[in-house]
């Protein structure tokens, strides 16, 4: 909640795929934390990034869909964009949770940080208006 106002200011002043590369590099950074500390301290720090990473995710993304998305086609996108985020919300759940019945929960948490930092090389290689 405390990066969204700061995080939209950045995305007003240099646009929204620096804001969306810097804060899916911190989600990668904070599940790659997760998976191989055992100290509070450091585990309490690696979820205070990952709750900024998502505040400005949410807000350069949502920012991205009213710049881009048709005037006509607004309702429709936004529904989309919240619809396909719980979707896969829980997919990735039921993935995860299968999963833990094999491996491990820090392997899961490695994995999880690929499939993250597959968006970063998505959005370094988009091109912005």
């Amino acid at each position: 909640m405390f990066s969204r106002i700061p995080s939209g200011k950045l995305t007003d002043r240099i646009g929204h795929k620096y804001p969306i590369i810097i804060a899916f590099t911190l989600l990668t950074v904070a599940f790659l934390t997760m998976s191989e500390t055992y100290n509070i301290y450091l585990l309490t720090f690696a979820l205070i990034i990952y709750g900024a990473a998502h505040g400005m995710r949410a807000v350069a993304e949502w920012s991205m869909l009213g710049d881009y998305a048709h005037l006509h086609a607004g309702n429709v996108a936004n529904a989309y964009l919240s619809t396909m985020m719980n979707v896969g919300a829980a997919f990735g759940a039921v993935i995860a949770g299968t999963l833990s019945i094999v491996f491990n929960i820090p392997f899961i948490f490695k994995i999880a940080s690929i499939i993250i930092f597959s968006g970063v090389i998505v959005a370094i290689l988009s091109q912005q208006k």
